[in-house]
């Protein structure tokens, strides 16, 4: 029996590809494909072309968004052939195959998404068999047969679909690209709209402009099982993605915000498959929120935003605003330490402290969501008591916990106390006066949470907290 490398290459010698052309359409570039003259060529031709595109010198989409020409006779050859092959993944009522991969074709596919609890997007597809077995040819036309049988012999084994779950950061602004632990990887996006990544996600609500200066982590992710059978008994979600990194991708947020004193919010995920996409290439600009966020563009006070009218280049100045310089290690140790679970506790405490952060909810939620941060970090009872005066302990550990020597630690009872005596008041009454001393009073209070989160990450709780509010002798 001929091999999946010999049928396709005998249907590549006998189909042709459809380049396509770009039109505008409504002020918008549209490519529509007609098989017109002087648009339609050979698979030789086109990998002659691909050849030329590697150095950059022609739009990348005309050339791998080809559509393939070729006869039902001419393609029932490796549907024959992928019915035995594959025939533990077929639906053969509705002759469908099921994949952990991106859209292998422009016809028309079931895909179900599933965003999952630690962050990371698993997508399910349902392909036809003959538009599975189109989207081999033409993936061999880009980068040989001998590549595409190798993917699917590995995808018949189980191994998995490897690609990188992105997310960009609200927030945030870092001078240098970061590794903290292995896997995951943070990186600052250009300042200048002609040096922004191709790969970027397109929304028809935000401009390329949208991204300058902004963050992305990428996680490196695995979605298994690689083929599955469809079906009246196929489970909900019959692929599940996962990441051999320690982290999740809140820990690594919440990380960032810690180690930058910053807000910092996820705002857009999608699923980078950067490499499969040289071999199935069919757009898919998938893109989700991450719990009701969005990308923010607003520009902050200080920046400078200047327009080429002639190249239509925008460039996006930061002026005076501090790009974030953080030491990789501690960033990396920060990481590992909230994603232990001794430190559940502490990640509340992180995450509430976060969102009061975020100034778009007003100065009474800011107030009530640090309260609950500084609850969730110093509302402790001693060993064996029990105290009822939550403010009161609340100020008094904290200021134990954090404070150097006695002016210091009064000073921070002062702060905590009033912070949570603020905070109250809006419970009750829903209302905070906008004034700088509130303003000054959030920030303060901010920072020592902020501090006591970072102790407690690096050295951990007191073994008994009433201990530690009596001190050591001679204070």
């Amino acid at each position: 029996m001929e091999s999946v490398e010999q049928i396709i290459e005998f249907i590549l010698d006998q189909s042709r590809f459809d380049l396509g052309r770009v039109d505008m359409v409504r002020g918008h570039s549209s490519r529509s494909w007609a098989s017109r003259p002087g648009e339609v060529i050979s698979a030789h031709e086109l990998r002659q072309l691909i050849g030329h595109n590697d150095s950059g010198a022609l739009d990348p989409d005309g050339v791998r968004e080809a559509r393939l020409i070729c006869t039902e006779e001419t393609i029932s050859l490796l549907v024959v052939r992928l019915r035995v092959l594959l025939k533990d993944y077929i639906d053969v009522e509705n002759d469908t195959i099921g994949h952990a991969l991106p859209h292998l074709s422009h016809d028309n596919a079931s895909e179900t998404t599933t965003l999952q609890a630690d962050g990371l997007c698993a997508m399910s597809c349902i392909t036809g068999l003959e538009s599975f077995a189109k989207a081999l040819v033409k993936g061999s036309a880009l980068v040989g047969s001998r590549t595409v049988e190798s993917l699917l012999a590995d995808w018949v084994e189980g191994q998995p679909v490897r690609y990188r779950t992105c997310v960009i950061l609200n927030g945030i602004h870092i001078r240098a690209p970061l590794e903290p632990v292995a896997g995951i990887r943070i990186t600052p996006l250009p300042w200048s709209s002609d040096e922004l990544p191709n790969d970027l996600p397109v929304l028809s609500s935000s401009a390329p402009e949208d991204y300058l200066g902004k963050t992305i982590i990428c996680v490196d992710t695995i979605a298994t099982p690689p083929l599955f059978r469809p079906g009246p008994d196929e489970v909900p979600h019959p692929v599940q993605a996962s990441s051999n990194c320690i982290a999740d991708v809140d820990a690594v947020c919440q990380a960032l915000a810690l180690e930058s004193d910053d807000f910092v919010d996820g705002a857009l995920l999608w699923n980078d498959y950067s490499e499969l996409r040289k071999v199935f290439p069919a757009r898919n600009s998938s893109t989700w929120a991450r719990s009701g966020s969005s990308l923010r563009n607003q520009l902050k006070p200080g920046w400078r935003k200047s327009v080429n009218f002639q190249t239509g280049v925008v460039t996006l100045s930061p002026g005076d605003l501090p790009l974030s310089d953080m030491d990789e290690s501690g960033l990396g140790h920060t990481i590992r330490a909230l994603m232990e679970p001794k430190n559940r506790g502490t990640r509340i405490s992180a995450t509430r402290l976060i969102r009061s952060r975020d100034s778009r909810h007003g100065l009474v939620d800011q107030f009530v969501d640090l309260r609950m941060a500084l609850e969730a970090l110093f509302l402790r009872d001693f060993t064996n008591e029990h105290s009822q005066e939550m403010r009161f302990r609340l100020s008094l550990v904290g200021a134990w916990f954090l404070g150097q020597d006695f002016e210091d630690r009064r000073r921070i009872r002062r702060v905590l106390r009033d912070a949570y005596d603020t905070a109250s008041g809006a419970v009750h009454t829903g209302n905070i006066t906008i004034t700088d001393v509130n303003y000054a009073l959030l920030a303060d209070a901010q920072g020592l949470c902020r501090e006591g989160i970072l102790k407690f990450l690096r050295d951990g709780p007191p073994t008994d907290w009433g201990d530690l509010v009596l001190g050591p002798a001679g204070e």
